[in-house]
């Protein structure tokens, strides 16, 4: 719904499957609001049985001028390719990754914590606090994109290339290459895997958030990271290999959705795109601080940084 939300200010409605205005339940100015408050009303119709048959809700343009509709690239392109008429059509709709703003922790130059590493954009954390508007992506793109490339630069172009440890790489080459060792006779398919990662995600971690589904969700990536040691392929070829591809990224889902879910787990208020159905209130004189992560000896550990409030 993000990528509409221009168009709601041209009469565009949120509908669920009763065909009800339903966004007046949560917002004042019904549709007309910033997107967490969005993103909530619609996860809270979809979870209370209220959503499409497909798992959203739908989207109606019909109040749009069709000029305004074709200046809108992603929906003319949709449109062109299989004719759907937006006055005669709802088109279903859900909340998308855009509630989470985590991400590597940097400073003013864009560096990170690992010597010559630089990260901008949605991979950078802290940039929009605990929530972002819309439109401002453009900050992340033009300013810290920006910023990332010119300290990247001079960091490069004034540092020697450090010597590689050839044990590292021979590690890290064996965990990559682990998977071709076994083609599937029996074992667990990685794309069935990855499914159960997203189903378990959406369920537990996805827009709202409460401590009984925070601690099933850690329940579950651990039996999950169990039936990952099992994966298979079915085929050990080295190009164009999918499965492969899915098993290497497994490991880091798992990784993430357990950041993801002790994080909130921690975090005991809701604030922002963070939102805990049993600490409905921000709590600033517990809160106000990121909580930052680390791994350590290969487990998560998390710690709290106070932020420093500009006026």
């Amino acid at each position: 719904v993000i990528m509409y939300e221009n168009k709601i200010r041209e009469g565009a409605k949120l509908l669920n499957s009763e065909g009800e205005r339903f966004m007046k339940r949560y917002s004042p100015n019904i549709e007309f609001t910033t997107r967490d408050v969005l993103a909530h009303g619609i996860y809270n119709e979809i979870r209370s049985g209220r959503g499409s048959e497909h798992g959203g809700v739908y989207f109606d343009l019909s109040p749009v001028p069709e000029h305004l509709i074709n200046e809108e690239p992603t929906l003319k392109t949709v449109k062109d390719l299989t004719g759907i008429d937006y006055h005669k059509e709802r088109i279903e709709v859900a909340p998308t990754a855009h509630f989470f703003l985590g991400g590597i922790k940097i400073n003013e130059r864009c560096e990170s914590t690992v010597r010559g590493l630089y990260a901008a954009g949605e991979a950078a954390g802290g940039i929009h606090g605990a929530n972002r508007l819309a439109g401002n992506a453009l900050t992340e793109t033009q300013v810290f994109g920006a910023l990332a490339g010119k300290h990247a630069s001079i960091y490069a172009s004034s540092t020697e290339l450090p010597s590689l440890d050839q044990k590292q790489i021979d590690k890290e080459r064996e965990r990559v290459f682990e998977p071709l060792k076994k083609t599937r006779k029996e074992g667990v398919n990685s794309s069935e895997l990855k499914k159960e990662i997203r189903e378990m995600a959406w369920k537990y971690l996805a827009v709202i958030r409460d401590k009984d589904g925070l601690l099933e969700a850690i329940k579950e990536i651990s039996r999950i990271r169990e039936k990952a040691s099992k994966i298979s392929l079915s085929n050990s070829t080295k190009r164009f290999n999918r499965e492969w591809i899915e098993a290497l990224e497994i490991r880091d889902m798992l990784d993430l959705a357990e950041i993801i879910a002790t994080a909130a787990l921690q975090r005991t208020e809701s604030r922002g795109a963070h939102s805990r159905a049993d600490y409905p209130n921000r709590d600033d004189k517990d809160w106000l601080k990121s909580i930052v992560t680390r791994s350590e000896n290969g487990k998560i550990i998390h710690s709290t940084e106070p932020v420093e409030i500009l006026t």
